[in-house]
């Protein structure tokens, strides 16, 4: 049974309202909990301050996560993600267009019955999960392509293989019409998305851009050796310039209270200088998650398995706590 959160409690945990902790976060995970987040945090740290990635103070002027580096390293990986859409794009244009005597292949009615709609879902789906990082219009146009449109062209590839001609020629007029015009809608639709799929592949010129403004990042940065010519592995080593400067921040500043900070920065910190890493009081992804969710269950209280505060992570468990998806 949960109980409040009391003086006694509160005096019982180590480090209550003095330290800076670093928390490591999914940003897409926290940011529709962050209120959450704070009150908890305020619970369990004994301090109202709750700082995102970009918010906690520097030393000096500034913030602690160098606005400077930021941007490099946002525009490094933008330019990364661009980049493998840009050479998706171009593959899906060396199969341009399609040979005109591909035959079309009759479904089976085990499909008809189970789904006439798509049948390859898992990469829409994959890419409708990424969609709240849309506007609204690109969410519509989407789900119009993924359902509306795979319908229509899915009933109609199967619609003209199963009618056949009658013995009334009007009626054979009208049906042909009707799938020579739908068909020629469909040429115009597609053939307007292979012009803009082209536009996203670009041409050698678009690409020489990106790499120059890749030289210029990597000059600015400050990262001699790195190849303008992979912007993952520049974004990679931007990132890992972010995690230094902040630990460094972060093991002199006298701020208390709760920095959440992407959990790839977590894992550089704690696999970086020892003696910064020593100095700052980390809790992983994981073990913060595990602790809000006990205190949610607990009607927003703290219990004694909750009292000794925020479990911080051995640097041994570094190596755990890198995942393969958030590059921010």
């Amino acid at each position: 049974m949960g109980r409040g959160m009391n003086s006694d409690v509160g005096a019982s945990i180590p480090g209550y309202g003095q330290w800076l902790y670093i928390v490591a976060e999914d940003h897409a995970e926290s940011d529709p909990r962050r209120e959450e987040e704070k009150r908890f945090l305020r619970s369990i740290t004994g301090s109202a301050n709750y700082w995102e990635e970009d918010e906690l103070p520097g030393l000096e002027a500034g913030i602690a996560d160098k606005m400077e580096v930021r941007a490099l390293h946002s525009a490094a990986l933008l330019i990364a993600y661009f980049q493998v859409m840009a050479d998706e794009a171009s593959k899906l244009l060396q199969g341009w267009p399609p040979p005109a005597s591909a035959p079309v292949q009759a479904p089976s009615r085990a499909i008809l019955r189970k789904e006439p709609v798509v049948q390859d879902r898992t990469i829409a789906g994959e890419a409708m999960k990424r969609a709240n990082q849309m506007d609204g219009n690109q969410v519509a146009f989407t789900r119009f392509v993924r359902d509306d449109l795979a319908q229509a062209m899915w009933y109609w590839r199967y619609l003209s293989r199963v009618w056949t001609q009658t013995a009334d020629p009007d009626v054979n007029t009208v049906a042909q019409a009707a799938f020579d015009n739908v068909e020629s809608a469909f040429n115009q639709f597609f053939d307007s998305l292979r012009k803009a799929t082209e536009t996203l592949a670009g041409n050698s010129s678009a690409r020489d851009a990106r790499v120059s403004l890749l030289k210029t990042i990597v000059a600015k940065g400050g990262l001699d050796g790195a190849d303008p010519g992979n912007p993952r592995a520049v974004a990679d080593l931007l990132r890992k310039k972010r995690s230094d400067l902040m630990g460094a921040t972060a093991a002199k500043s006298r701020q208390a209270g709760a920095w959440k900070i992407g959990y790839l920065h977590v894992a550089d910190i704690l696999n970086g200088n020892a003696d910064i890493r020593a100095s700052l009081h980390i809790v992983s992804r994981v073990n913060f998650n595990q602790q809000f969710e006990a205190w949610r269950a607990q009607g927003e209280t703290l219990d004694e398995s909750l009292a000794n505060g925020l479990r911080t992570e051995a640097s041994k468990r570094a190596a755990k706590l890198s995942r393969k998806v958030d590059y921010t």
